[in-house]
């Protein structure tokens, strides 16, 4: 078993992310939840938290917890990211849009922030905005096998066939369980 010191919020939620990297979602909220009990000014717990529920969709908890990181602490980029993920999930393109982009706005070289502006663009039907998203992105983190994704899509949609299944390839090849 991993053990941490039990006084320790931020111990608590690397433990709780360690947990989650393992799969363990179970424990990994009780993590969270402990070091919310601890130090209940701590974002990165609300925030991690909120992450790891909207892996297991449950997207309802994760947009609280990402909320309230946001009220403990107003430019926390990746919440920002989040709540576009979790829009963008629902169907709420324009939301979507509207989170990712201020997450590019706090922190425009953030790859991960930019690909999710591009997957929600890509949602709305905006293929030129959204490959240029992928572009910074790449240009960032040229191994962010999600953006690589994305990308294909686009391509895709294009009628772009090769470079949809390049983009595609190098996708899996980034991210081995990526499909």
């Amino acid at each position: 078993a991993i053990a941490c010191d039990q006084d320790d919020a931020e111990a608590h939620t690397n433990l709780g992310n360690i947990l989650d990297l393992l799969g363990d979602k179970i424990e990994a909220e009780k993590k969270f939840n402990q070091a919310i009990t601890l130090d209940p000014a701590s974002a990165m717990a609300y925030f991690n938290l909120g992450n790891m529920l909207s892996k297991i969709e449950r997207y309802n908890e994760a947009e609280t917890h990402y909320r309230k990181a946001l009220e403990l602490s107003p430019n926390l980029h990746k919440a920002y990211s989040g709540l576009g993920g979790i829009m963008l999930e629902q169907g709420n393109f324009g939301a979507a849009i509207d989170y990712s982009r201020h997450a590019t706005t706090l922190d425009p070289n953030d790859a991960s922030a930019h690909a999710c502006l591009a997957s929600a663009l890509l949602a709305d039907g905006c293929l030129d905005d959204s490959e240029a998203c992928c572009m910074r992105s790449l240009e960032l983190d040229p191994d962010l096998a999600e953006t690589h994704c994305v990308l294909g899509n686009i391509f895709m949609k294009r009628g772009r066939i090769q470079d949809a299944h390049n983009s595609i390839r190098q996708a899996i090849a980034l991210k081995k369980d990526f499909y």
